[in-house]
């Protein structure tokens, strides 16, 4: 997919012993169906770019929790949505 044909959004959040689970949701906002490959990357900055204290900017995202290491792509039809948690302590 290509950035200008997504859109990201967060979701309802949970929190459990100690962690936040931050849902995040690309949806694809053309009409036409893409594909997303690989994993999302993020960085916690400020309003000025830099990073965010007591949070270092993640440079070497890793591992991600759940998955097999296999990276499979998943297709989007136009207004679909698809989900990935950022976890923080």
């Amino acid at each position: 997919c290509r950035t200008s044909s997504l859109s990201l959004r967060f979701a309802p959040e949970e929190a459990a012993a100690g962690s936040r689970y931050h849902v995040l949701a690309f949806t694809t906002a053309g009409t036409a169906a893409c594909t997303l490959n690989g994993y999302p990357g993020v960085s916690l900055i400020g309003q000025t770019g830099q990073p965010r204290s007591p949070f270092r900017m993640i440079q070497d995202p890793g591992p991600y929790h759940g998955s097999s290491g296999a990276i499979v792509p998943v297709r989007l039809a136009p207004g679909a949505s698809a989900y990935f948690d950022v976890i923080t302590t």
